[in-house]
């Protein structure tokens, strides 16, 4: 099993956001990963309102970036610029980074990037952040891209 990483969004719309990573979560068991994730384990103990709190649980999530297998992020719920963070983040650690919606029309899209194909995350994610809705995750599985492989 790989170990990987699950990055989704963790805002004000705290149960929604906890449902949806524990979505993801059994959507990565289910895919043969071993996955953690930071803001349900961290939620559960720090507070993200208290700036303290909120760099301890940035840099927890640092050192699990340095050592997963691949750094999958989940997109269905919107993209933050935490989640960018983490991205960036990844790439630096030449990590391999997975984009994953669940939600699309077709199905779960997964598409994934290495450092050799940064350029084209940064573009991705650009168009991302402007509309995640189950059409553009459409486009993601349909992109031509040439560095990495697109996933069903």
């Amino acid at each position: 099993m790989k170990r990987a990483l699950i990055i989704s969004p963790f805002s004000e719309e705290k149960e929604l956001d906890v449902a949806y990573a524990r979505e993801a979560m059994r959507w990565c068991l289910e895919s043969e990963m071993a996955p953690f994730v930071g803001q349900l384990l961290y939620g559960e103990v720090l507070d993200d309102r208290v700036p303290g709190d909120r760099k301890m649980r940035f840099n927890a999530n640092e050192e699990y970036i340095k050592e997963a297998d691949v750094v999958t992020v989940f997109v269905d719920r919107g993209l933050s610029s935490e989640m960018e963070a983490d991205i960036e983040k990844a790439m630096s650690h030449s990590a391999r980074v997975e984009i994953i919606s669940l939600k699309s029309e077709i199905g779960p899209v997964r598409v994934a990037f290495d450092d050799k194909s940064y350029p084209d995350l940064c573009d991705e994610l650009q168009s991302l952040k402007a509309d995640v809705s189950g059409s553009q995750a459409v486009s993601l599985q349909t992109a031509q891209f040439s560095q990495q492989e697109a996933i069903l």
